[in-house]
């Protein structure tokens, strides 16, 4: 799980200037990105062997719904068809604004899909 999320997070980080947290979602700071894993489908069965996927949440949080927004969309404009010789990512859901949190905070979320090539 967590080769998943360093491998997902270290992506993000190329293109957000802002905290990148792994499985949680701290109080601190105000402005942030978390990744997180969750089920996806079971693992498919081809004659090449078997290709497993990972289920991939990325949510932003910041005090404005502009900068949370603004994060959460140039992380999925990476994120949404990305392709390389190890993983494969689509989106699994649009990005959707999830309301404040009890501090005033704006959240948006997406999901996405990994397949792991290497499998």
């Amino acid at each position: 799980m967590t080769d998943i999320l360093d491998y997902v997070s270290g992506l993000v980080g190329t293109v957000i200037n802002c905290p990148i947290m792994l499985g949680i979602l701290p109080d601190k700071p105000d402005e942030l990105i978390t990744v997180t894993q969750y089920a996806a489908t079971p693992p498919l069965h081809s004659f090449g062997g078997v290709n497993y996927s990972y289920g991939i949440q990325v949510r932003s949080r910041a005090k404005t719904a502009e900068m949370a927004h603004t994060n959460a969309r140039v992380v999925e404009d990476l994120l949404k068809q990305y392709d390389d010789d190890s993983y494969s990512i689509t989106s699994v859901t649009s990005l959707l604004y999830i309301g404040q949190d009890d501090k005033q905070r704006h959240e948006y979320t997406a999901n996405y899909q990994v397949f792991d090539k290497a499998s």
